[in-house]
């Protein structure tokens, strides 16, 4: 067992790519009918990933972001993530951040984050920006017929990252605890009704292609 001073949490998504503008918009029209006239949660973020100079966090198949979204900011450790079954499991570490993006690890406050960054990097080491997405997130909360509770969001946005840059649109649901089988039915039934398919990809894997891509 890898020594670390505080346990991971296990997120568990759905990703699905939307196609085009058309069927974003009839995605939204049938969210909000399964709703029950709930409306949308609109809330927009910029990730910026950072790494080591020297890409050490890739290479431990790590990614480090920092997120700011309205009145909160807040680092994050992503593990690599594994698709089983049509969902993503993938353990993260997260904790609170000062709105500019630290530039060594010694800058953050004490936390899970920097906890394991001084573990893997050490105290001094120096951060640098890696690729950044800006992304306009529309959420919503569906309670299915057994009671679990799944948040679905649609996503639209862009990465960038070598000064390339690519549009992306993504439906998420992200499946809690004992809400994995209602999560899957949503997805199947919004897949086949809307020609979606999965995505391959995280918007963090998508943004390191377009560095390869720059390179």
């Amino acid at each position: 067992m890898e020594d670390s001073p505080d346990s991971a949490v296990v997120e568990e998504e759905i990703r699905l790519t939307v196609p085009d503008s058309t069927t974003f918009a009839a995605l939204e029209r049938e969210l909000l009918a399964r709703g029950g006239g709930s409306g949308f949660l609109d809330r927009s973020y910029t990730d910026l990933y950072l790494d080591h100079p020297d890409r050490l966090l890739l290479q431990s198949r790590l990614a480090l972001r920092h997120r700011a979204t309205a009145g909160t900011t807040h680092l994050e450790i992503k593990g690599e993530g594994v698709l089983d079954g049509g969902v993503w499991h993938r353990p993260e570490w997260r904790q609170g951040a000062d709105a500019v993006p630290p530039a060594q690890v010694g800058e953050m406050a004490d936390g899970p984050v920097r906890r394991r960054l001084e573990m893997r990097l050490g105290d001094g080491a120096p951060l640098a920006p890696l690729l950044t997405c800006t992304i306009e997130r529309r959420v919503m909360v569906l309670v299915g017929a057994d009671g679990a509770r799944l948040e679905v969001s649609l996503d639209r946005g862009e990465i960038r990252a070598g000064g390339r840059r690519v549009g992306i649109a993504e439906l998420e649901i992200e499946c809690g605890s004992g809400a994995r089988g209602a999560g899957m039915a949503l997805a199947r039934g919004l897949r086949e009704r809307f020609a979606l398919r999965e995505a391959p990809h995280s918007k963090f894997r998508i943004g390191l292609a377009l560095l390869a891509e720059s390179a």
